[in-house]
């Protein structure tokens, strides 16, 4: 989709508002979440220069973003993290901890950041942020105040909704296209746990963007999405799940279940374990890595946890990553598929 006062394409983004997210332990509690910056904070800072975005929340409430997501140490290079990880870890259990002295300790890090952050104040304008936590890494605690500020003093934007775009699709008196978008993207956190897995609008959606040749981009809780594609929805509203499915069986990659039960592991010393509940067994209320093998999707995730892994499902236009760690790599990734589905086609091809 170009914008017809830029004449630049567009790009989909869709993002989780879920704000609390249930434990299946201790019963009855929740934790604050949102989604995570670092899982599309490269993307819209490389597409940016060419594109413009188009955000949507699968209810069309704003989102609200995970200051969890904030870590230093996951903002680091895969060469960068083991060192990294081990300096804050150490920092975390000091008694005399510094945010200030880490921060100086790793500037290049905290740069990251701040350009990612500066990216989501100029394009996404007002959200929430999530509240601390009892595992919450202090450095990021010492931020979040000051972050929380930034974007409650930026304008309200607004958020189309799965049904907004389905019914702006579908309206002969519109000329809204979900054919026109270059791609559309969906990053994690915890929050798609909660609306991503079962919503039937947002599955008609990326059944229909698919259909209509729009290169899908999923990363970490993001692929959950794919769980809502058994879905289709009439133009007069009725709910199926008898219809066609151009997504199922995809091979993909997510979130690792083990990276995200040691987020709610209290014997992890704190660090990183920001879901654990002091004293309490913690225990999420599902793994999405489960989720995904039960409705057969082909799901691999690498050996080390937090090793990133991009993998692109070509027969069906699907690109995943496991985590913010990917985002880079997937980015590229992402570049280069849009690139060569742009490319002419030789003279020898023969004709479709």
């Amino acid at each position: 989709m170009s914008d017809t006062a830029t004449g630049r394409p567009k790009a989909l983004i869709m993002i989780s508002s879920a704000r609390q997210v249930p434990l299946a332990e201790p019963a009855g509690t929740s934790f604050s979440s949102g989604f995570f910056l670092s899982e599309m904070g490269p993307l819209l800072q490389d597409f940016r220069r060419d594109h413009d975005f188009v955000f949507a929340t699968p209810d069309g409430r704003p989102p609200q973003l995970d200051v969890n997501g904030l870590f230093l140490a996951g903002y680091a290079t895969p060469d960068e993290r083991a060192e990294v990880d081990a300096q804050a870890a150490a920092a975390q259990s000091a008694a005399d901890f510094d945010a200030e002295a880490l921060r100086r300790d790793n500037p290049e890090l905290v740069a990251r950041r701040d350009r990612e952050l500066q990216t989501a104040y100029d394009l996404i304008g007002r959200i929430t942020v999530s509240e601390i936590l009892p595992g919450t890494e202090k450095e990021v605690a010492s931020i979040r105040d000051e972050v929380a500020e930034t974007f409650q003093k930026l304008p309200a934007q607004e958020w189309l909704s799965a049904k907004d775009l389905i019914d702006r699709d579908r309206d002969p008196a519109d000329s809204f296209d979900l054919g026109e978008f270059a791609f559309v993207h969906l990053p994690g956190g915890h929050a798609p746990v909660v609306d991503f897995g079962d919503n039937p609008y947002l599955g008609e959606l990326l059944n229909t963007l698919h259909d209509k040749g729009v290169v899908v981009s999923m990363i970490c809780h993001g692929p959950l999405a794919l769980v809502s594609t058994k879905y289709r929805v009439t133009d007069d509203g009725k709910v199926t799940t008898g219809g066609d499915r151009p997504l199922a069986g995809a091979h993909v990659t997510t979130l690792a279940k083990q990276l995200e039960q040691s987020s709610a592991d209290a014997s992890k010393g704190g660090y990183l374990a920001y879901l654990a509940i002091p004293g309490k067994h913690t225990r999420l209320i599902e793994y999405v890595e489960d989720r995904l093998r039960e409705a057969e999707y082909q799901v691999d995730v690498p050996a080390v946890p937090t090793d990133p892994l991009a993998i692109y499902d070509e027969d069906r236009n699907l690109l995943t990553g496991d985590g913010p760690q990917a985002m880079a790599v997937q980015t590229a990734q992402l570049r280069t598929i849009l690139a060569q589905t742009k490319a002419p086609k030789s003279a020898n091809s023969p004709a479709p």
